[in-house]
């Protein structure tokens, strides 16, 4: 059975039209953040609050998850690439924009400012996020989103996209497991909330990373996570539809 990933985790950019790196040098890469569930799961659930799900219930799904991406020879190499696992508890949703703007992102900065308070992470997007998002139809984001409307979710990030145009990024997700949807704003953003130190590297260069599954109005136009130094940074740039290995897309998996 054939590989989904490369050794090093990264999606291989297979069925896909819309352009993407065939490989990268693996110039700009993550942290890997170390790994300690009992610390994830408190930082998130004083900072987004507590649903339904404990600690050991928490634990016993990440494992699970781990387990079964593991045991399939099609994904097993994603547990190549640094990973976060996350919990989001259940939200009233009714605009992603606003959802970032008044919970996500002020998380984001509250756990990064704890974490490295002798740097910053720096909004530099000046307006309001309210109606200004919508979700790609081809992200499977929006699935995620209605599961978060009814439970907590409990899942794993992976930065394992590099060198994809948002397209391409937005296309290959159909030919992928069902579990795996395109990272958006929450996920991405739950991520940080866990593991602030994603981009945070002092032996080379960390990515942007996008959050892929949202849109606007301009299709060109995308937002993302990206660090300034030491500083992190979340703003929109436009793409106009390139690939660059400097970007990458986040893939989320759940049960």
């Amino acid at each position: 059975m054939t590989s989904l990933f490369d050794e090093f985790g990264r999606c291989i950019p297979d069925n896909i039209s819309e352009s993407a790196h065939t490989t990268v040098r693996r110039y700009f890469k993550c942290n890997t953040p170390e790994i300690d569930l009992e610390a994830i799961f408190h930082q998130m659930t004083a900072l987004l609050g507590q649903g339904s799900t404990d600690l050991t219930n928490f634990k016993s799904q990440i494992k699970a998850l781990l387990k079964q991406l593991k045991a399939d020879p099609e994904t097993q190499n994603i547990c190549n690439a640094p990973y976060v696992p996350f919990i989001i508890p259940k939200q009233s949703i009714h605009d992603a924009g606003e959802l970032l703007q008044s919970t996500f992102l002020p998380a984001v900065c509250s756990s990064y400012n704890s974490r490295y308070p002798e740097y910053s992470f720096d909004n530099h997007y000046k307006g309001c996020l309210i109606e200004r998002l919508t979700i790609s139809p081809q992200s499977r984001h929006q699935e995620l989103l209605d599961k978060l409307r009814q439970t907590d979710i409990i899942g794993l990030y992976f930065p394992a996209m590099d060198g994809y145009s948002l397209a391409a990024a937005r296309e290959r997700i159909s030919s992928l497991p069902k579990q795996f949807s395109l990272a958006g704003g929450v996920d991405t953003c739950a991520a940080f909330i866990a593991c602030p130190d994603l981009l945070m590297r002092t032996d080379g260069y960390p990515p942007l990373l996008w959050f892929g599954a949202l849109e606007t109005a301009n299709h060109n136009e995308g937002f993302h996570l990206e660090a300034y130094g030491y500083n992190l940074t979340f703003n929109h740039r436009m793409h106009l539809g390139n690939a660059d290995e400097y970007w990458v897309n986040g893939l989320v998996f759940t049960n």
